[in-house]
């Protein structure tokens, strides 16, 4: 049986009063901890301890996918009206698996290193002298 996510709001209520106040802020501020903390007029540190509460980890993703939400829809408001830049730029980051690319990016399997083979000989040769 598939589990279901529990509704946002919930999550959210089931903080103590300062931790609602707390991503309220949070979100206000777009994600900035320092500002989002001084404006509560608490320490930075009492944020991180709260990292501890499942529920506080919790919302603060709820929180930042919020702000990408609202983010998205802001760069396809500035696309229907025919930026360029806004264009370009969605292109470029959702479009990559139709060639809308400046480079290409090259990875290998984590924490390994990335193994380049030289094919032409009179490289290779060059390689090896230095």
């Amino acid at each position: 049986m598939e589990q279901k996510k529990e509704p946002e709001l919930n999550v959210i209520k089931r903080l103590e009063p300062k931790k609602q106040e707390a991503i309220a802020a949070f979100i206000k501020n777009y994600g900035n901890i320092t500002v989002t903390m001084q404006e509560l007029d608490m320490n930075r540190g009492t944020f991180y301890n709260w990292l501890k509460d499942p529920d506080f980890v919790q919302a603060i993703a709820i929180a930042k996918e919020r702000r990408l939400d609202y983010a998205e829809e802001k760069l396809l408001q500035r696309i229907d009206k025919e930026s360029d830049a806004c264009l370009i730029f969605f292109l470029k980051t959702q479009g990559k698996h139709r060639g809308y690319i400046e480079r290409y990016e090259h990875s290998g399997v984590a924490d390994q290193p990335i193994v380049i083979q030289v094919a032409n000989q009179i490289t290779k040769e060059l390689i090896e002298r230095t």
